[in-house]
């Protein structure tokens, strides 16, 4: 006689969990450059740009978002699995924030329009845009709270 095991998923317990999470992704207030200016603070100067310093904006989030298609796709596969493995979304919510920080630091790396004015390069020593010490680009990280 063959013994048949039953589960049972308490969806409407799972729904609710899943809806308490929640990822966030980018720059953290906690990073901060040795003189005390915010990571996020020079994030947001390059992504909109700073018309009064001549400043031009260097969309690399929106770059970035534009794979949120993706991280829809990644999330909903990963969520399918964690209900199928009772309910632990920790991991569904790690992967989106881990994709997305992978996503932001390739859209810093691969970023090359507006190029640099040429007193830029004459002072950093070499042409790469957002990318001058490397601590914006190593502040880039995901956070996932419940």
């Amino acid at each position: 006689m063959k013994t048949v095991k039953k589960t049972s998923i308490d969806i409407k317990k799972m729904t609710h969990k899943l809806s308490k999470m929640k990822v966030e992704a980018g720059f953290f207030s906690s990073a901060k450059y040795e003189d005390g200016t915010s990571v996020a603070e020079v994030a947001i100067n390059n992504e909109f740009g700073v018309p009064q310093k001549g400043q031009p904006p260097r969309p690399f989030m929106r770059q970035a978002l534009k794979k949120s298609t993706e991280w829809k796709k990644t999330f909903d596969f990963m969520v399918q699995k964690d209900f199928a493995r009772g309910g632990d979304f920790k991991t569904s919510f790690d992967t989106l924030g881990s994709v997305v920080k992978g996503d932001i630091k390739t859209s810093i790396k691969e970023f090359t329009s507006p190029a640099l004015a040429q007193s830029t390069i004459d002072i950093k020593g070499f042409s790469k845009p957002l990318i001058d010490t490397g601590y914006m680009l190593d502040s880039v990280n995901y956070e996932v709270s419940k």
